[in-house]
């Protein structure tokens, strides 16, 4: 069985973009936003998106919970993530910071 590393590639993503345009589905690839094909986002990045994105639905101690069942997702069973998913909340119930841009968000100007 393919580690969960291994099923999410360039090359699979861009095998999913094929198949679904093949399907009639007009798909727009980015080519050089952050997290596309030709510009993998970091694992750091990634994280500071999560926190981010979901710190309106749990606290910091589930989303740092989650990140670390991530990180050991092929030594873990998959229980302990569906565990801790379970744990968001369905809506909005934590208060949520402005975003904060850095030399990695693209520039305004």
């Amino acid at each position: 069985m393919a580690s969960m590393t291994e099923l999410i590639t360039p090359k699979r993503q861009a095998q999913t973009h094929s198949a679904v345009e093949r399907i009639g589905v007009f798909v727009k690839e980015p080519h050089g936003d952050e997290g596309g094909l030709n510009n993998p986002m970091s694992w750091d990045r990634t994280v500071d998106k999560f926190h981010w994105l979901s710190e309106a639905f749990t606290d910091e101690d589930l989303r740092n919970r989650l990140i670390q069942v991530v990180l050991q997702l092929d030594a873990r069973p998959i229980s302990d993530l569906m565990d801790s998913l379970a744990r968001v909340q369905c809506t909005a119930a934590f208060p949520r910071a402005p975003p904060v841009f850095n030399d990695r968000s693209v520039s305004m100007s």
